[in-house]
């Protein structure tokens, strides 16, 4: 009967400290256990009068019975040193009953006997008698085959299998802190839970951590992009175990204020629903800048019982022995040179990095993935990963600027401003990637219209994958959320969102563009003209309601006096641009009667038109002075 686990997702430190807690089980002893270091053929030691009881355990990524014997040579003298009356020698790998006799021999000490020399059937058969243990180490059981198999394959939506998709690899690297037992407490006394914290922290580790536990308990998981998802999938049997998961519900790189408004009532209505019922719980993350925004902004979210739901990530979670073994897991499991990996542990890098005032989580991974290494030489990785922390930006940096080609470039500007598959899931559609990755080559004069291929579409692809993004059938999403967080300051600059407003094929990305752009002030209004005179060509695919086209026309058309845009909305081939929700309509008029559409910069008599079509003022600037020479073509009713 082949073993339940074969304790590769453990790095060796962990299977030491499993071995421990084995032992200390099945002996009721406690053990010392020591820090990393030389241990002097220590793992765990049980003093007594009588003498010491030592454990060694061994545990390495594809070592071979070969290793295990030569570790077991170098075993021998100390062994003899600590002269202990009991001593376990324990490894992952499988012994026969030759091997253990072959390793007491090399041992070759009084204190070992072949009972006490166990491979990982033993391992395994001592998790059996003791699965407290098991359930403590919840990495090890959450890791096994058939669990990953039970959180992968049971019944859920795609946006669930895109949120479970990588807990594999979250599972290979996550060290558990507090926080998890945190999270847990709050999470069984209000069944909601809130994660905020700084960018990079943990919060979706965290989150896929405790579903993964959830899921392996019972509880069908539903990660949603709006709760109105949430409401659809909720299920009215009480007995019926749900977890619902809402990653970045107020954004991912800032705070929506149109969907907060559209939503904030709706969320701490679906939460207090959750608190009621026993057996349905409710996580959402956020990063902490856009959760203070917006309970700002929120009443309804400024509340104490939504306030107890909440716990707040940040580096103090993490003490410096759980610093040094986030490092070492990800250089344990990292896909990267190896020789890089044996610089930076031969010297004092890793105490600079554990101690370094940048330290986080998310830039340890992206250091430990393929891109951090990528062009550097493995005596200078230690340096590299340095000035990496020193300067953040430069992970993505030097590879975006050096590394790849300007179409490879541009692939990653239309993925940064292309709308996503949901609010929740930042993957975009790469069927709808495509056109705009196109029109955009030409936009930014990588390449003639004449000279477009079809195929430069796919070898860009194949030159990103990998590297910077991730592509799973007809998803691309960031290899990393840091790519986001690097984009969302280079794709400011006003060069590149005046190009990607030319080339954005659909209304839903040239609204993002243009939201982005009002922040660069420096090309909002040049955004706004491309936008205006796009829309009068009818060349942007896709029609909005319009009162949502009035949210975004109007302060285009104040911004650069493009007056023309609303004779031609008026016009022949209205219906081209917008369609009209009759459900909608009240709201608008009562808007544009109030006077609640965008600020006009231009001061009117209060509820005006001026004679261009200019939006209504608003209130605030209805009250002031106007003057007829305020807008040379007033007035107009």
């Amino acid at each position: 009967m082949a073993d339940r686990y074969d304790f590769g997702n453990l790095s060796p430190i962990e299977f030491e400290g499993l071995c421990i807690d084995l032992l200390a089980a099945e002996t009721g002893l406690l053990f010392e256990r020591f820090s990393e270091g030389a241990d002097r053929g220590i793992d765990g030691r049980h003093s007594r009068a009588g003498g010491d009881i030592i454990l060694q355990a061994k545990h390495y990524k594809g070592s071979t019975w070969d290793d295990l014997q030569t570790a077991a040579k170098k075993e021998a003298p100390k062994i003899a040193a600590l002269n202990p009356t009991e001593y376990y020698f324990l490894t992952s790998q499988p012994l026969t009953p030759d091997r253990k006799d072959i390793l007491v021999g090399l041992l070759d000490h009084p204190s070992v006997a072949a009972s006490r020399v166990r491979g990982r059937t033993e391992v395994n058969s001592m998790l059996t008698d003791h699965p407290r243990v098991e359930r403590q180490n919840i990495k090890l059981w959450l890791s096994s085959a058939a669990v990953l198999q039970h959180v992968l394959t049971h019944d859920i939506s795609v946006l669930t299998t895109a949120y479970t998709a990588d807990i594999d690899r979250i599972l290979k690297v996550y060290v558990a802190n507090p926080s998890l037992a945190a999270s847990n407490q709050i999470l069984g006394a209000s069944h909601n839970l809130i994660i905020s914290g700084p960018p990079g922290v943990g919060k979706t580790t965290l989150s896929k951590i405790i579903a993964a536990d959830h899921i392996e308990a019972g509880y069908q998981l539903v990660a949603v992009g709006s709760i109105e998802d949430g409401q659809r999938a909720f299920a009215h049997d009480e007995d019926f175990k749900q977890l619902f998961v809402f990653d970045d519900f107020l954004g991912k790189i800032r705070l929506d204020q149109a969907k907060l408004a559209d939503q904030d009532t709706r969320i701490v209505g679906f939460m207090n629903m959750l608190r009621r019922n026993p057996n349905k719980r409710f996580i959402l993350t956020t990063r902490a800048y856009i959760w203070h925004g917006a309970l700002i902004v929120s009443e309804a979210l400024d509340d104490h019982r939504i306030k107890l739901s909440e716990i707040v990530l940040d580096l103090g979670h993490y003490t410096r022995e759980l610093k040094a073994r986030i490092l070492y897991n990800h250089l344990y499991h990292a896909d990267i040179d190896q020789r890089a990996v044996e610089a930076l542990l031969d010297g004092p890098t890793v105490a600079k990095i554990v101690d370094h005032p940048h330290y986080m989580p998310r830039i340890i991974e992206a250091m430990t993935e393929g891109i951090g290494q990528q062009g550097i030489a493995p005596e200078a990785y230690p340096a590299h990963f340095l000035a990496s922390l020193d300067r953040p930006d430069e992970i993505w940096r030097k590879p975006f600027r050096q590394h790849i080609t300007e179409a490879a470039r541009i692939m990653l500007y239309c993925t940064y401003f292309s709308e996503p598959i949901s609010w929740s899931d930042a993957a975009v559609s790469i069927a709808k990637l495509r056109p705009f990755f196109e029109k955009a080559l030409i936009c930014f004069g990588a390449v003639s219209a004449e000279g477009l291929r079809t195929v430069m579409f796919e070898d860009t692809l194949r030159e990103l994958k990998s590297s910077f993004v991730a592509i799973d059938r007809d998803r691309l999403d960031f290899i990393n959320p840091s790519v986001a967080d690097f984009l969302s300051r280079e794709a400011l600059d006003p060069n590149v969102v005046r190009a990607v407003a030319a080339a954005a094929p659909r209304w839903d990305t040239v609204i993002g563009v243009w939201n982005r752009a009002r922040e660069a002030t420096a090309a909002g209004a040049a955004v706004a003209r491309i936008v205006l005179d796009r829309c009068v060509a009818g060349a942007i695919e896709g029609r909005l309601p319009l009162h949502k086209l009035a949210e975004v026309i109007g302060p285009m058309v104040l911004l650069t006096g493009g007056h023309e845009i609303c004779a031609t909305m008026r016009g022949r081939g209205a219906d081209q641009i917008y369609w009209i929700n009759e459900a909608a309509l009240p709201t608008l008029i009562g808007d544009l009667l109030e006077g609640n559409m965008p600020d006009c910069p231009m001061p009117a008599p209060s509820g005006g038109f001026c004679d261009a079509g200019c939006w209504p003022i608003s209130k605030r600037i209805a009250t002031t002075s106007w003057s007829s020479k305020s807008c040379p073509r007033w007035p107009r009713t």
